[in-house]
């Protein structure tokens, strides 16, 4: 099944700084089952040794494009802009593909018959390789996966295939405020306009370590933004006319995240703070695995 011409599927990698891991990553892209795609990678202004990594791997389907650095969502855009295939997909520079991956998403267009965009499941595993959980498979119990995404975000970038045409008219927000939520940001947008389907095969794992970017982050990072997070969330149109009903809950999705960051980053009296305007919000989510796992945070931790 040809999707375009030249190459079915474009993958973007963003990278800054990962050059211990980015050459893994590569690899697991390029020994996929199906091979027709491209790889772009872009150094996000990286100062170690990225690009002499990248270079000595041979393949002409590699494209790597240096920028000055602007966080994850401007590169994600830069590689969206410099794509060629009809559908788009993203890895993060400390993540894996399974060989199947791709296999996997031609498999889900012919059976959504080339939806809008659609989501691979993944594993969580640590550095060694240990498998940890599964977050995403609770998605395919749901008649509408996207309306859960107002809650919280089971999805990962390098499971989210979107076509082209629709990513160019909605590239990620660009302010480094955001940085560690753009993505959610986009999904609730695209949700918003298209149904999200999923497909059941687990195709990728996410990588768990101590210096992922989204757990380093300091106190006023993380609130800067969860509220730039909602300020653009709240204000959007399609969800104002849509979706305008579970504001409520995507605040305390919003706080609520704050709230386990805050306990994670050492600060117990702000997290508990931001878990009461998550509670404020909308009072059931006392009754979640979400709130009890941030009491646990707070109080025994």
């Amino acid at each position: 099944m040809m999707l375009q011409k030249d190459v079915d599927f474009s993958i973007i990698i963003p990278s800054y700084n990962r050059a211990r891991s980015i050459q893994q990553t590569i690899y697991s892209v390029l020994e996929q089952s199906y091979k027709n795609f491209e790889l772009i990678i872009v150094d996000d202004g990286s100062t170690d040794n990225t690009k002499e990594v990248v270079s000595k791997i041979n393949d002409p389907r590699i494209t790597y494009i240096f920028q000055e650095n602007k966080e994850r969502g401007a590169a994600r855009n830069t590689g969206i802009k410099n794509s060629r295939a009809q559908y788009v997909t993203f890895l993060d520079s400390d993540d894996r593909l399974y060989p199947n991956h791709l296999e996997e998403a031609i498999l889900a267009i012919k059976a959504f018959a080339k939806p809008e965009w659609f989501h691979l499941p993944y594993d969580i595993r640590n550095a060694v390789g240990k498998l940890i959980q599964r977050p995403s498979i609770q998605l395919l119990k749901l008649k509408q996966p996207e309306i859960h995404l107002l809650k919280g975000n089971p999805l990962s970038c390098m499971g989210v295939f979107v076509k082209r045409d629709i990513l160019l008219n909605n590239l990620f927000h660009e302010d480094r405020t955001l940085s560690g939520s753009e993505d959610w940001e986009l999904w609730v947008r695209l949700g918003c306009h298209y149904p999200l389907l999923i497909h059941e095969k687990v195709t990728s794992c996410l990588i768990q370590h101590e210096n992922r970017s989204v757990i380093n982050q300091n106190e006023f990072k993380i609130i800067s933004r969860i509220e730039k997070a909602k300020e653009l969330t709240l204000s959007n149109e399609c969800f104002k006319k849509r979706w305008w009903a579970y504001n409520g809950l995507v605040s305390s999705h919003l706080y609520a995240y704050a709230s386990l960051h805050l306990a994670m980053a050492g600060n117990k009296r702000l997290s508990l703070k931001y878990i009461f305007k998550a509670i404020n919000n909308n009072f059931t989510f006392i009754f979640t695995r979400k709130f009890l796992g941030i009491i646990k945070a707070i109080f025994i931790s």
